[in-house]
């Protein structure tokens, strides 16, 4: 069960990470600031991203641990 634990809180810092950063990329390129504003597309392939993003972030820590 801790290792079940460990994995999501994890994942949740992952997605942390990688929202924070594609959230930069986006306003760097236009988006508008207010993420709720967003159309539901936007906000469906942004989280898409995110959570793609985070996997790989899992990958690579588990490589290198």
């Amino acid at each position: 069960m801790e290792n079940i634990l460990k994995f999501i809180v994890r994942h949740l810092v992952f997605i942390v990470m990688a929202f924070l950063a594609l959230y930069l990329v986006g306003l760097t390129l236009g988006a508008e600031a207010n993420y709720f504003s967003w159309s539901i597309d936007a906000k469906f392939w942004f989280g898409f991203f995110a959570n793609s993003i985070a996997v790989a972030i899992h990958g690579y820590w588990f490589e290198n641990r």
